[in-house]
């Protein structure tokens, strides 16, 4: 059992730092501060993962002990980590969904920051305090997802289609993070460490492998993302019609038209300027004179504010 756990542990570590490589790959490429979230969530979620060894390792103090089960070795340490992988998902987030507003970005991480210690200083017994302590990331996380589902139902139709199809995700995100939540109440408030024996129970102490769960699981849908990316990259400039192809820009075109203000007319022709087309291909593709796709173009890269096609194609891309 203490290898399968060794393993395990080496495995979510490993993960984390393949996950965040892999995202750093993306941003090069795309630029999309998006990505860069992923890469600072899972490098922060590496050292929370691993911050439960410091102790074996420098003082060999990992032995499983009833007295110290719910004692929490770094608070402050596990309070930073936790407020960063978790404040950047929440940013993560907001890039997606195009959240600009400082306050609205800061303030929900500052207190995933400052309550956890506060609140395990303040509660008596290091049993019910522990519990605040870690249950503040599923509150936390219940407020990023519950925020999505406002968005969601406040979004126009072109962008509660664009969003609907990343419902299966979201809902497994929704799965992980409730059994997470479930996971802190059996092994801190309902577990009892003494009527057990030893054994390899304390691995479980400050750790929760439905959180680990969660983590994997969102790393998944990042590596996909970023794979897509990646491999729409590899003949860079994407301008080939491929079926890759066609599908990135659908998914992004609504959401970047919607944001500029595009009208469907306009939005056509930027569907073909992304694939490399002129505006004499353009013209005869889509029926019209070469002159009033000149006019198009021009309307296209003014309302997007891009000096020239190859500066369009760079920003609808970073989208």
């Amino acid at each position: 059992m203490y290898v399968a756990l060794f393993y395990y542990s080496l495995f979510i570590l490993l993960a984390c730092g393949m996950t965040a490589a892999i995202c750093l790959s993306a941003y090069f490429v795309t630029r999309r501060r998006a990505d860069l979230c992923l890469v600072a969530c899972y490098l922060i979620y590496f050292l929370d993962a691993a911050i439960v060894y410091q102790d074996d390792f420098v003082t060999g103090g990992g032995a499983f002990r009833n007295a110290s089960f719910f004692y929490i070795g770094h608070p402050i340490l596990s309070a930073i980590t936790g407020a960063g992988a978790f404040g950047c998902l929440w940013l993560y987030v907001c890039e997606r969904l195009e959240v600009r507003g400082r306050a609205m970005r800061a303030v929900p991480i500052a207190l995933l920051l400052v309550l956890p210690p506060v609140l395990y200083q303040l509660i008596p017994g290091t049993q019910l305090a522990e519990f605040a302590f870690f249950f503040s990331r599923e509150v936390f996380m219940g407020f990023v997802l519950a925020y999505v589902a406002y968005r969601f139902a406040t979004a126009s139709d072109a962008a509660r289609m664009r969003m609907a199809r990343k419902r299966r995700e979201f809902w497994v995100i929704v799965l992980l993070t409730c059994l997470t939540a479930l996971e802190n109440v059996a092994f801190i408030l309902l577990f009892d460490p003494s009527r057990l024996d030893a054994g390899f129970l304390w691995f479980f102490a400050e750790r929760n492998i439905s959180e680990n769960l969660l983590f994997l699981a969102m790393a998944v849908i990042a590596l996909r993302q970023a794979s897509q990316t990646l491999r729409l990259r590899f003949d860079q400039p994407p301008t080939r019609e491929s079926e890759n192809v066609q599908q990135s820009i659908d998914a992004v075109l609504p959401r970047f038209c919607e944001r500029y203000g595009l009208s469907a007319r306009e939005s056509e022709v930027l569907r073909l300027l992304v694939l490399g087309k002129d505006n004499q291909n353009i013209a005869s593709e889509m029926g019209i004179a070469a002159s009033t796709v000149k006019v198009h173009v021009h309307n296209v890269l003014k309302k997007c504010g891009q000096p020239n096609r190859q500066e369009l194609t760079k920003a609808f891309w970073a989208r």
